[in-house]
């Protein structure tokens, strides 16, 4: 498998690896990692220097339990929000549409514990999955169809990306299979999807995106996006 070449900010990963990360950032996190070697090892190296930082703190028979294959084991884990009941609980007819890509455990969990999965038509050459994570305001994953382009906007809070399938491009470059970013307010870009297959995406908003233009304004309503 191809290393991604796109990856989330050092602060991200140390905001998960100490557990102060969002609800919203800590599930593009996870993603991103399960597919993200290098950002797997950072991550264990910010969990590595809290563990340092506890035992320093503990008596000298404690013995600080964080590594590189707990770390995975927490990303086949995540995330544990919403609060799942026993009638929603994972079940063996459960099953993700036909034309879904492979996704990160932590995704896959989530969507399966929801019941039937079905993409929603926001409007022509866009699909959603609702992921229903209350401590944001809009967690979806997207299905773009080849061609689609996306308007110059602006963002209201943090924008997580992370792309499953097909590919995105802005003025940053490529976003492929693995790849992630982060927009926060002020980062204005545009976006089309790349090649000839629909790219899958984890797109998790903060807060409300402000499109720039007419067209954007129009799509957002659109899409109640």
């Amino acid at each position: 498998m191809t290393e991604p070449r796109r990856h989330l900010s050092d602060d991200l990963l140390r905001g998960f690896a100490v557990g102060t990360a969002s609800e919203g950032a800590r599930l593009a996190i996870a993603c991103h990692m399960a597919l993200c070697r290098a950002c797997q090892e950072g991550t264990a190296t910010h969990e590595a220097a809290l563990d340092s930082l506890l035992a320093a703190r503990q008596p000298a028979h404690a013995s600080p339990s964080h590594s590189r294959s707990r770390l995975l084991a927490d990303l086949a884990a995540l995330p544990d929000m919403p609060a799942q009941s026993a009638a929603s609980a994972l079940s063996p007819s459960a099953a993700l549409p036909a034309d879904m890509p492979q996704l990160p455990p932590a995704l896959s969990k989530l969507l399966l514990s929801r019941g039937s999965v079905t993409w929603q038509t926001l409007l022509p050459g866009i699909r959603a999955i609702d992921l229903g994570i209350p401590s944001v305001w809009r967690a979806r994953l997207m299905r773009f169809s080849p061609g689609l382009k996306i308007p110059n906007h602006d963002h209201g809070g943090p924008e997580h990306t992370v792309v499953f399938s097909g590919g995105l491009v802005d003025a940053g470059g490529h976003l492929g299979r693995g790849d992630a970013t982060t927009m926060f307010p002020g980062d204005r870009h545009a976006q089309r999807t790349d090649g000839d297959e629909p790219c899958v995406a984890l797109i998790i908003n903060e807060a409300p995106a402000q499109p720039l233009t007419i067209s954007g304004r129009f799509l957002q309503w659109l899409t109640r996006g």
